[in-house]
């Protein structure tokens, strides 16, 4: 293993893009330059990583011909007022307020538009009878793709559509399976609404350097929902079914073996738990369904499906009186945070209940929870709650989160034998 290099609060981020515009070098330039993958460099302009390899540094530093010392320090009197990050939130937030709906992108120069129901792209302009509800780009066989997920019409279900930015011509189309669905799931509840593309994420789940497309697939009326993992051809190479919505999906490289993971923040709405949940998925193990011997039956109708997720954790919900001063039915599982840094404890940190007031439940590196905690407002609200009679007692006392905490149930591939 080489060595870690913090870049996370250095001026890494802001040279990296600065070096390459001086290059002429596009971002699909610098990684065949370099050997990393498009998306490695991506995240890097954008400082979504605390940690890089060193040898990956270096790498890059040599494709931009200056040091590594030079690639890191701070560059102040070359950054001019539009460079800073709180400009930049600033003319975010004014652009978003005047184009409300629409998204304008771009990647290195190609001008990208994205509406309601279109897409305009260097090639041409592309318009659909649904909505678009996610996407994103990458590139395979040194092409820029667009990957837009829609949601249904009368005529059909959503669907995903892998689009040549350069030719707007569609490559291929994915859509969701209406008869094994009925098969995995009870028929009437999938016949009640319609599947679409919730999350479109970018996966690298063998290590070779080719990502794939995790597509998180929710039912629009009732729970069901599945992850599929769509090669760079539109095929199929796996599909994880969850009895409830899956809310947020991060690929990370947490084991550092080169291969991504997939973490899940998802709801287990079976009724022995109705609480949040967590799945991980890797190279192996990413088929089968959210299936055990304590809440199989009901919310699946085949379950002759094996579980073969890497890890699976299920907590525990709540009373109605505390879940209905939180204004949600259940304590969904939301917002991953994945820590970069192997020598902390806290590797992993997810939350529960509702955005502005949830539980937080850190992870070690096993995916074991350690620990839980209320947010700040939680907190602040909870007091109020038991001040005024509103609960019976206090949920949050530290008693009282050891106790739930220990309700949560770790499930490994294996665990569930089909019967």
């Amino acid at each position: 293993m080489g060595k870690n290099i913090r870049i996370r609060g250095t001026a890494f981020a802001s040279n990296l893009e600065r070096l390459r515009l001086q290059n002429n070098l596009s971002k699909s330039d610098l990684a065949q330059a370099t050997g990393l993958s498009w998306r490695t460099i991506d995240n890097y302009t954008k400082d979504r990583f605390e940690f890089a390899q060193e040898s990956a540094l270096l790498r890059i530093a040599e494709a931009l011909n200056v040091s590594l010392e030079d690639l890191l320090k701070p560059c102040k009197a070359n950054r001019p007022i539009y460079g800073h990050p709180a400009f930049l939130i600033t003319v975010v937030i004014l652009f978003s307020i005047v184009m409300g709906w629409a998204l304008r992108a771009g990647r290195d120069g190609d001008s990208i538009e994205i509406r309601e129901k279109s897409v305009r792209l260097p090639g041409g302009e592309l318009k659909f009878k649904s909505k678009i509800v996610a996407w994103v780009q990458n590139t395979w066989d040194n092409r820029d793709i667009l990957i837009i997920g829609k949601v249904g019409n009368s005529d059909q279900y959503g669907s995903i559509l892998a689009i040549d930015v350069a030719s707007a011509e569609v490559l291929w189309e994915y859509r969701p399976d209406h008869e094994t669905l009925r098969s995995v799931f009870p028929a009437d509840k999938v016949d009640q609404g319609d599947f679409y593309a919730h999350t479109l994420s970018l996966v690298d789940l063998d290590g070779d350097g080719v990502d794939e497309l995790a597509a998180s697939m929710r039912h629009n009326m009732s729970y069901p929902s599945y992850l599929s993992v769509i090669d760079k051809d539109g095929g199929v190479k796996s599909t994880y079914y969850c009895a409830g919505h899956i809310n947020t999906v991060s690929p990370f490289d947490m084991d550092g073996d080169g291969k991504d993971e997939i973490y899940i923040a998802a709801t287990n709405n079976t009724a022995r738990f109705e609480g949040g949940t967590l799945i991980v998925l890797d190279e192996l193990c990413r088929n089968g369904a959210a299936l055990d011997a304590e809440s199989a039956r009901g919310h699946f109708a085949d379950l002759s499906l094996s579980d073969s997720c890497k890890v699976r954790v299920v907590f525990p919900s709540y009373p109605m009186e505390f879940t209905n001063l939180l204004e949600t039915p259940r304590m969904d599982a939301f917002n991953l945070w994945i820590n970069a840094n192997r020598s902390v404890p806290d590797r992993l940190t997810l939350n529960m209940g509702q955005p502005s007031k949830s539980l937080i439940i850190p992870f070690d590196s096993e995916i074991r929870p350690f620990d839980v905690y209320p947010s700040d407002l939680l907190a602040k609200f909870n007091r109020a709650w038991v001040d005024s009679g509103l609960v019976s007692r206090d949920y949050l006392t530290r008693e009282a989160l050891d106790k739930w905490l220990s309700g949560h149930r770790r499930f490994t591939a294996g665990h569930w034998s089909p019967r």
